[in-house]
């Protein structure tokens, strides 16, 4: 059951919208000022704030503002008897979450609270997508041996090439090293330009499938669209989207 803060100065327009609150479930507090409502944020957890921007004791977007600094996880929604743009706009930058205008229907009313206290689940109930290892801390490059080794305790064989491509890539962790650079490092006693960017390309290819094979799709090597080769390490959440999007087609 949500708990609900009402604050207006206004008796009549705080029942108003206390009665159609309560009629949907909810439990509802009321304050008819600043002071009130700071007391009652402190003292009762809060699902959600009706906040009246017009207050006696104080500027309701400071209240707005000072609500959201000290309890970001409560919803705002402000009300106001303005429909000015300027103000809207004036109140979501203080931390509203939605801004209704007198006079409403309370259907209105209940229809917003529920969708602003379904973002509220929704938002509680996701996990932060977790940042993916660098390069650096699931590849380890034995250049003596010519042997790439991964987290997964898989290993494999890489040609001179090969390691001189990971030697580069792992030097720079998780940032891109461009194509014409990979190509000078690598070749650059080569006096056919072409050829040997050409093998370049097969070599970055080459390393491409067997990075995927043995890490089992989580370690993508690619080149993008400003002819840089970069390699990154996927999320499990990414593997699993990815192969969802496989199967799907």
């Amino acid at each position: 059951m949500p708990s609900i803060l009402i604050v207006d100065d206004d008796w009549y327009s705080s029942q108003y919208i206390r009665m159609a609150i309560q009629r949907s479930g909810a439990v509802t507090y009321t304050a008819k000022n600043a002071r009130e409502s700071v007391d009652i944020m402190r003292a009762t957890p809060l699902d959600l704030i009706a906040l009246d921007l017009a207050l006696p004791d104080a500027n309701g977007f400071e209240i707005c503002a000072w609500a959201r600094r000290h309890f970001p996880d409560i919803m705002l929604i402000v009300i106001s008897g303005y429909d000015a743009v300027e103000m809207k706009v004036h109140a979501f930058e203080s931390g509203a979450d939605d801004f209704l205008v007198k006079p409403f229907a309370p259907a209105e009313l209940i229809a917003r609270i529920h969708a602003l206290l379904r973002r509220k689940d929704r938002s509680a109930t996701e996990k932060p997508s977790a940042a993916p290892p660098m390069p650096s801390q699931v590849i380890r490059l034995d250049a003596g041996a010519n042997t790439l080794y991964l987290a997964n305790n898989a290993k494999f064989s890489v040609n001179s090439v090969e390691k001189h491509i990971m030697e580069l890539l792992l030097a720079n962790n998780a940032k891109p090293v461009a194509f014409d650079s990979m190509l000078h490092s690598i070749f650059s006693a080569i006096a056919d330009h072409s050829a040997s960017a050409r093998i370049l390309q097969d070599q970055l290819h080459s390393l491409a499938r067997k990075l995927a094979r043995e890490s089992q799709g989580s370690i993508r090597l690619y080149m993008t669209s400003n002819r840089c080769v970069i390699i990154r390490i996927q999320t499990p959440d990414e593997q699993r989207s990815a192969k969802d999007k496989t199967t799907a087609q």
